[in-house]
């Protein structure tokens, strides 16, 4: 049928509105916009909406994609203004509005380079010694904003269908559609019989899928589609050791995106999707940092698109076989002119070159970019050039749908532009492969003889790869970042070539057992050798991961050397203070009037989209919800406690100082300790001293050196080879250097609020604590006060602020009077995200205990807290957080790994959720210090009581503890509340104007003392 017969309601587009002007600046705003609408998709329906766009534009990128979604969720089909008009013979629409997504926009430079020797492919030296250079032009990458019209927003000449067919029910294309889903998966596909309620599974040991034989077509294509998403996105080697396996994303990630790829799948062929439900999706991205999301999103897309492809090429060389075998019946194949070469764009873009030769057919693959990508040889001079054309995509599971044959002049011709293009791009420099000693090493361990060049052909190719990774992330980026990306290119380059060369050295020396035999094969002797093999195995390995710094640079991170960092970090907080303001000023509205109808702070087209979202998500009482705040809020006090310690003047911090055989120096328009050595450090241990304590050789600098701040210092402190010639030790060098140029100003301290898991009163489980580094490079934390959540908070901001100081607070919390008598409760942990807790998931309790683990509360995160009712019982919770979840739960359902802590009659109990039922674990709940109780029946006052076994004097006074602060020395909480009741006994007259002490004092004396006496509560538990 027609491409616009469709009974859809057409929806409205919501254009972004971009205000500047500058196409620079419309860029930034589109991409500020793109980023809040990633936190925004993440809503059951809005979330079904950007999945139904990406199922019709799977070949857009991420970027353009997501703002097709937020603009025009129903689009199917979009062009530009003027292709709409000469390609397609359809005009916009009067009135119609553009859809705003990013386009290329290159422009071309004219720029002096290294003019490169053809046939060695380095760079020409001229008499004089220096380089010879040449001018030439390069195309730069950019990118501007563009507008966009969907199909639904123009007339004219009608369309023809050009979406897939639906596939509904028991169809007649079913098994040639299962066919090609199973030579589009990546492992087996077999129809079982599997017992209880599981559709399929994908078995991570065997490389398997298995689908339930006992469903219908539908639900086995989509069972199917589900489980290969599985194979493609989530497999690991599980022989491989675990340290060298692949980071795996945990259970709910991993169903989040194959379930996403199979939604997005069925929506592109048609399926019906109407069972699919994507409500815990907001659960799941809530608390994750945006380029986590957008890895996530990524991922799907990619998955997804190339799942397409592969099943349209699959199932249309299915369909056109059916179509060639229907009409060879009906008629003889017509008489052709013999031809000798042909070629042929491929629907994919990549590129096909035939021609005949003695035996039959030769032939060449080319990516795209004219980049070879296989090639071979047809044996079969009999069959024509188009019949060796099909024989050939047949092998090579490439679909012939869409075949373009093209002229071999222009095939030429392309060929010769993107030579041309590519010389025009990275300009990447090879290193010499020792080929001698990699001959020598295919000998010793291969019975096949060594392909001259093979070596270095091999290194070329994966300096190619990296270079296509660098140049692809130089399109992506600005243009600042393109030294960067060169500079890290070429690192690879060289460190590439040293690897491997090493690695023929090692080869060389340790033949394979299969060349000398086994006798003759000295295990004890190539002990050394084979740690040398495995050590240059990890080094390459992390040479690998020079790949990911490529991919990474440019991507929004703002790094502590950006010499701009401060103002891109202080405009980034102004930008999210803003946000914040705005969104607490509706939220207060919305409380006071029930309607966003003329809120101050929004304009129309903001209220009208804001209350489609709060409909979405079924809510009335406040347009932003509270966790969307306390993440705005967290990321600005970690954006402040950033700019506070990059604002420090390293200048007057830090000095260089001179050593043995060389001199140390404060580098700090790099933000680096370089130490530079008259001569080249003797011995391998003195090097291996400086990598051990962080440092690394800069060719570059010609110096060694890392990132210049206090860690640095300590850690020179610790090297014996650069102790400073004055006799001093480093840190106290830096130190005397503050005294003398009288700066040495008050600690900076770092608060944080944290919550306390083995603290048993609800009224007393966060903690303000402080945190200092001291001159051994050691963090000294310091206690402040000890209550709610919230009060910590208002106290944090105070301290902040300046209204209150260190010691203020501590006088607040030891005057704080008696809380509440405990209640039971019980409290839910589960395991930190990360990969050191990704072993430790999902294991039973006495598997932990025969591996040697011990269950380490470290390891956990508290979920949830609640009073224990009468009667509630394990089974009880068991059951809750799995079926029912309470509304304030944002952990996942209760599961094997978890820990249950009830709070019982004054007494805590630890319960692991086993495979089967709960197994009790005392030591879960470790005691904050085990000399304690022994130290208090030792101690003279109990105010010494510190975890130190000694017997001292009787406690200090307030002034004296006060002096201890200003010395910078850490106190004890226990001391200054006995200080504090002591001075009460012998208080004096109050002072003229009273300090926040006396003011404590005073309100003490006018408020009653409420003595609550602890009510015990005999309430049975079921375990």
């Amino acid at each position: 049928m027609p491409y616009m017969e469709k009974a859809e309601e057409i929806k409205e587009v919501t254009p972004i509105v971009l205000s500047s002007e500058n196409q620079k600046d419309r860029l930034k705003e589109i991409t500020d916009r793109l980023e809040q609408g990633i936190l925004e998709v993440f809503e059951s329906e809005r979330y079904k909406e950007y999945l139904r766009v990406m199922s019709k534009f799977h070949h857009y990128s991420f970027n353009n994609t997501m703002l097709i979604a937020l603009q025009k969720p129903d689009a199917s089909l979009i062009a530009g203004f003027s292709a709409w008009k000469n390609s397609h013979g359809r005009t916009v629409k009067k009135g119609g509005k553009g859809i705003r997504i990013i386009a290329p926009a290159p422009f071309k430079v004219r720029q002096k380079m290294e003019k490169l020797d053809p046939k060695t492919n380095m760079p020409l030296v001229g008499a004089d010694g220096k380089a010879v250079t040449e001018e030439k032009e390069i195309t730069i990458p950019a990118y501007k904003v563009v507008s966009v019209f969907d199909v639904s927003q123009t007339e004219g000449k009608e369309l023809p269908s050009i979406g897939v067919n639906e596939l509904t029910g028991d169809v007649s294309q079913y098994e040639d559609f299962f066919t090609a889903l199973k030579k589009a998966s990546p492992v087996p596909i077999a129809l079982e019989h599997i017992e209880g309620s599981a559709h399929g599974y994908y078995h991570l040991a065997e490389k398997r899928i298995a689908i339930d034989d006992n469903m219908s077509e539908l639900q086995t294509l989509k069972t199917a589609i589900h489980e290969i998403a599985h194979a493609k996105l989530h497999d690991i080697d599980l022989n491989a050791p675990k340290e060298k396996q692949e980071n795996r994303p945990n259970q709910r990630t991993r169903e989040v995106e194959a379930e996403s790829v199979a939604y997005t799948i069925c929506q592109h062929y048609g399926l019906d999707t109407s069972d699919y439900s994507f409500g815990y999706v907001a659960g799941w991205s809530s608390g994750k940092e945006l380029s986590e999301l957008k890895g996530s999103l990524e991922t799907i897309r990619l998955a997804a698109s190339d799942l397409i492809d592969n099943i349209d090429g699959h199932f249309k060389e299915l369909q056109r076989t059916r179509e060639n075998e229907l009409s060879e019946t009906e008629a003889e194949p017509a008489l052709q002119e013999e031809k000798h070469e042909a070629a042929y764009q491929l629907e994919n873009g990549s590129y096909l070159y035939i021609q005949t030769c003695e035996t039959g057919y030769d032939y060449t693959l080319y990516q795209p970019d004219f980049t070879d990508l296989d090639g071979g040889q047809l044996d079969n001079p009999e069959i024509s050039i188009e019949k060796a054309r099909d024989e050939i995509l047949k092998m090579h599971e490439l679909s012939g749908q869409d075949l373009k044959e093209i002229s071999i002049d222009d095939f030429e011709k392309m060929q010769e532009e993107a030579s041309q293009e590519k010389k025009a791009g990275i300009q990447v420099k090879y290193y010499p492969i020792n080929e001698a000693a990699a001959k020598r090493a295919k000998e010793m361990n291969s019975f096949s003889d060594y392909t001259p060049r093979s070596a270095t052909l091999e290194y070329k190719s994966l300096v190619d790869q990296a270079t296509e990774i660098a140049e692809n992330q130089k399109k992506r980026v600005d243009p600042s970042f393109h030294t960067k990306i060169d500079a890290l290119l070429d690192t690879y380059s060289k460190r590439l070539t040293a690897n491997m060369n090493n690695g023929f050295a090692i080869d060389v020396r340790v033949p394979s057992v299969l060349i000398a035999g086994g006798s003759n094969f000295p295990m004890r002797k190539k002990e050394k050798q084979n740690t040398a093999r495995d050590k240059n195995y990890g080094e390459w390995k992390d040479i690998q991961g020079l790949l990911e710094k490529i991919r990474s640079t440019g991507m929004g991170g703002i790094s502590a050397d950006d010499p701009d960092a401060v103002k891109k970090l202080t405009a980034k907080l102004e930008k999210l203070t803003k946000t914040q303001e705005t969104m607490k000023a509706v939220n207060a509205y919305y409380r006071k009037h029930k309607s966003l109808e003329g809120c101050p702070e929004l304009d129309s087209e903001a209220i009208e989209k804001l209350k489609k979202r709060m409909e979405i998500r079924g809510i009335q009482d406040k347009p932003y919800p509270s966790w969307a705040l306390s993440n705005n809020n967290a990321e600005i006090r970690r954006i402040k406690e950033r700019i506070q310690s990059l604002s420090v003047n390293k200048d007057k911090l830090y000095t260089g100082w001179e050593f043995t055989g060389g001199r140390a120096e404060i580098n700090v328009k790099d933000n680096r300790l370089q130490l530079f050595f008259d001569d080249k450090p003797d011995g391998k241990k003195i090097r291996d001293e400086l990598k051990a304590n962080g440092f690394r050789w800069s060719p570059k600098a010609s110096a060694w050196q890392r990132q210049l701040n206090s860690n640095a210092i300590y850690a020179a402190d610790a090297i014996s080879s650069i102790k400073p010639l004055t006799g001093e030790r480093v840190i106290e060098l830096q130190r005397n250097f503050r005294k003398k140029g009288s700066i040495e100003a008050t600690p900076e301290y770092i608060y944080k609020v944290l919550e306390d898991p083995s603290e048993k009163d609800s009224t007393k489980n966060f903690r303000l604590e402080a945190y200092i580094v001291k001159e051994n490079g050691k963090a000294q934390s310091e206690l402040l006060y000890a209550g709610t959540k919230e009060k910590c908070k208002q106290l944090l901001d105070e301290v902040r602020s300046g209204k209150l100081t260190n010691g203020q607070i501590k006088e607040l919390y030891a005057k704080a009077e008696n809380t509440t008598p405990e209640k039971d409760t019980f409290r839910i942990y589960q395991l930190k995200r990360g990969e050191d807790t990704r072993e430790l998931q999902f294991e039973s309790y006495d598997r932990l205990k025969e591996s040697g683990q011990i269950l380490n509360s470290d390891n956990y995160v508290k979920v949830y807290e609640a009073e224990l009712s009468k009667g509630l019982s394990l089974e009880d919770i068991y059951t809750r957080f799995n079926i029912d979840h309470p509304k304030d739960f944002y952990g996942h359902s209760l599961s094997v790994s978890d820990v249950v802590v009830l709070h019982k009659d004054g007494k805590d109990t630890a319960h692991y959720v086993d495979r089967l039922g709960y197994k009790e674990a005392p030591e879960f709940l470790k005691p904050d210090n085990y000399l304690k109780t022994a130290e208090i029946s030792t101690e003279q006052n109990y105010n010494m009581v510190d975890g130190i076994m000694n017997n001292t004097p009787p406690a200090p006074t307030v002034d004296e503890l006060e002096q201890k602060v200003k010395a910078g020395e850490s106190i004890s909480l226990t001391e200054l509340a006995k200080a504090v009741k002591a001075e009460e006994h012998h208080s004096t007259d109050s002072e003229k104007k009273p300090s926040i002490r006396a003011q404590l004092k005073e309100a003490k004396k006018q408020s009653e003392h409420k003595k609550h006496n602890t009510k015990t509560k005999n309430y049975e538990l079921e375990v």
